[in-house]
């Protein structure tokens, strides 16, 4: 049961880490287009 619990927690997670880098990315290419 805990295996499958893992597997879509495991996806969830890496889902929320790449949003976050993605956005981190699109904020630092802003700055650098700004300038």
């Amino acid at each position: 049961m805990m295996g499958l619990f893992r597997a879509p927690l495991r996806i969830v997670i890496s889902l929320l880490i790449w949003t976050y880098s993605m956005e981190e990315l699109l904020n630092i290419f802003d700055h650098f287009a700004k300038k």
